[in-house]
């Protein structure tokens, strides 16, 4: 029941208007998706990635990429990285930033040779992570394309996706205060 609230805050959160007395030009937060290559590998992939504004310009991302064992692909793996996104450099709707951060990694083995059988468990490496890339703003939505490259596994990463961005606004922290209320752990709310 809480995640169907959630749910919903956000839904009209991302979908309502903003406040006309002041205006927000900074989101609350995004969340992200698209598909990801392992240029090393070969390997195709999903991510998703939230992103917190840390202060104007800097932004504390996590995110997780899943290679599945498809796509002629001969191992299975998931990446969870925490990396710090820096803009650099914005022009009207673009804008330019590098990352930097620590990748975690758990991978399978999925094929059979003469000799050796798939193992049980998954092996895990971990990296620091560099990279940079770009985003096309438009109000909500953001198109974004970056690059990663993870020194201690020798590999590297390109994605593509969408952002969608969330504002803060008075209707989702009434909604917030009023879920509160109902519950029971809020009396009275001060202004």
């Amino acid at each position: 029941m809480r995640f169907i609230a959630i749910a919903i805050i956000l839904t009209l959160n991302f979908f309502s208007a903003q406040a006309a007395e002041k205006p927000v030009t900074r989101e609350w937060f995004y969340i992200a998706a698209g598909p990801t290559y392992s240029i090393v590998d070969g390997a195709n992939g999903i991510n998703s990635r939230v992103g917190i504004p840390m202060q104007k310009g800097v932004y504390f991302v996590s995110q997780i990429s899943y290679f599945p064992n498809a796509f002629e692909y001969k191992y299975e793996e998931m990446r969870y990285e925490f990396n710090v996104d820096l803009t650099l450099f914005s022009v009207k709707k673009f804008s330019m930033y590098a990352t930097a951060g620590l990748n975690f990694g758990y991978w399978k083995r999925k094929f059979t040779t003469l000799f050796l059988n798939p193992p049980d468990g998954y092996n895990q490496d971990n990296s620091l992570l560099f990279g940079g890339g770009i985003n096309y703003k438009l109000k909500r939505i953001q198109f974004f394309s970056d690059y990663k490259w993870y020194p201690e596994i020798s590999s590297h990463h390109a994605s593509i996706g969408f952002k969608f961005n969330f504002f803060e606004n008075r209707y989702v922290k009434n909604s917030y205060y009023d879920f509160l209320k109902k519950k029971g752990k809020i009396k009275t709310i001060a202004n």
